[in-house]
């Protein structure tokens, strides 16, 4: 069995379950966040509807699901993590890192602690004629793969959430994916190189 557990700040978190909660469930997160950020309150229908739909969205093949709070823009958005068992093949990870895009996307090789050497990516694209922006976080080995979603969100909003957002991906620790006995992160990074070649979030 795999997955992934995270280290988070609670006052910045909601956890999303898989299954159908409580009755409620939605209102009271609100609430507990609220008491650290008023501004979330203002529109109290809204993000309750909001996290509703997330909840519901939630995709059979996500392994976990956070909303994750910034303070900045007193708003909420997703971070999603899919934990696949198995090196992604390179097609399979150049379609994450490459994906069709108003502009190039974005690329940084990041060394995180409990995954270790990642890739990256921030693209600007479009849908249904509305832009926006996405965040993904690629670590491949042989024994697996994690992705870390952040997003989409409008373009202008994305960096008042990628530090957050960015504290919870560099915490996470991936489960059950030892290959042969060595654990996951011992193991050689399989990520594709990307073309064009890496371009640094700080030029």
């Amino acid at each position: 069995m795999h997955g992934i557990e995270v280290d988070f700040d609670p006052t910045l978190t909601v956890e999303v379950p898989r299954e159908e909660p409580a009755p409620g469930w939605a209102q009271a997160e609100l609430e507990r966040l609220g008491a650290h950020d008023p501004g979330l309150l203002e529109d109290r229908e809204g993000v309750v509807r909001w996290l509703d739909a997330v909840r519901g969205g939630v995709a059979p093949t996500a392994t976990y699901t956070l909303a994750v709070r910034s303070p900045l823009v007193s708003a909420l958005a997703v971070l999603r993590f899919d934990v696949i068992e198995g090196a992604l093949p390179d097609d399979a990870q150049r379609t994450i890192l490459e994906p069709p895009a108003t502009l190039p996307p974005r690329h940084d090789v990041v060394e995180l602690s409990g995954l270790g050497e990642a890739l990256r990516m921030q693209v600007l694209a479009e849908r249904a004629g509305e832009p926006y922006s996405l965040v993904q976080w690629l670590a491949v080995r042989e024994g697996g793969s994690v992705i870390a979603s952040l997003g989409p969100l409008p373009p202008q909003g994305i960096e008042a959430f990628r530090p957050y957002a960015e504290a919870v991906v560099g915490s996470a620790r991936p489960i059950g994916l030892d290959l042969d006995g060595v654990p996951w992160l011992e193991q050689p990074s399989r990520l594709v190189e990307v073309v064009p070649p890496v371009e640094s979030w700080n030029a």
